[in-house]
């Protein structure tokens, strides 16, 4: 029996049917492709969207037209049969009153989303810049952290996670794995882990203010506003703290909408 997509994976599909990807969620489902149940999710999708697109109910309509035919070719005194097709006429616009309604919200949702349905994690959101190890052009790594690094800054997520979970074992834990292996996490869609790792970076002052503004967008990416306000706000009272302009944007953004 196969595997269930989990929820990051699907959330991955429908920004994909929004046409909400932005890069790093683009490489990322690029990568998922490879996986034939992701994929058949994705194409599954597509198709059944396709066919609300297409058939647009023609058979219903065409049914309605008979209807019609049928109702003003009953002669005068053939009342119970007058009434009977009348019923049918009736049943057939609710069915098709029914069936047009779900293809709108179908549209509005998959294929024209209304902008009132904000992302703001997928606006707000990029990885961290590598300062701790800046890749060189055309330098090989001579350490496993150093290559970490690299396929950190080649947006390989998941090959640069891999490594720097092996120094988040024993006495290498340190600020800078916990919070890159967090942003290898989110860069792949792995909201929950991430949080964790995040969470567990904010006990070192170095990524402390960087890790409040990326929980921050985690909570409001689970509709926890509140808790992003709070954390934005913790993070607004660090001196010079990073994201500051773009925390300050967003704190506005929420609080008008709260």
């Amino acid at each position: 029996m196969g595997r269930e997509l989990n929820i990051e994976e699907l959330e991955l599909i429908d920004a994909f049917l929004l046409k909400k990807l932005n890069k790093e969620q683009q490489l990322i489902f690029d990568q998922k492709m490879q996986d034939p149940i992701f994929k058949e999710e994705v194409t599954f999708k597509q198709n059944t969207l396709k066919a609300f697109e297409a058939k647009e109910d023609i058979s219903l309509k065409n049914q309605l037209r008979e209807f019609e035919k049928n109702i003003k070719d009953i002669p005068p005194n053939r009342e119970m049969l007058h009434t009977k097709n009348r019923i049918k006429y009736i049943l057939a616009i609710i069915i098709f009153t029914i069936l047009t309604l779900l293809s709108y919200l179908i549209y509005s949702h998959y294929i024209n989303p209304s902008q009132t349905q904000k992302d703001y994690f997928a606006e707000y959101y990029t990885p961290y810049d590598n300062v701790v190890q800046p890749s060189v052009r055309n330098h090989t790594p001579t350490d496993k952290i150093e290559e970490a690094f690299l396929f950190y800054d080649q947006a390989k997520y998941l090959e640069a996670e891999f490594i720097f979970e092996k120094f988040l074992e024993g006495d290498t834990v340190n600020a800078q794995t916990l919070f890159y292996t967090a942003m290898c996490e989110l860069s792949q869609g792995k909201i929950n882990e991430a949080e964790v790792h995040l969470q567990n970076s904010l006990t070192f002052s170095s990524f402390k203010p960087h890790s409040l503004w990326y929980l921050a967008l985690i909570e409001i990416k689970n509709k926890n506003n509140q808790s992003g306000i709070d954390l934005l706000e913790e993070l607004l009272k660090n001196e010079n703290p990073p994201f500051k302009k773009k925390a300050i944007q967003l704190l506005e953004e929420l609080k008008k909408k709260n």
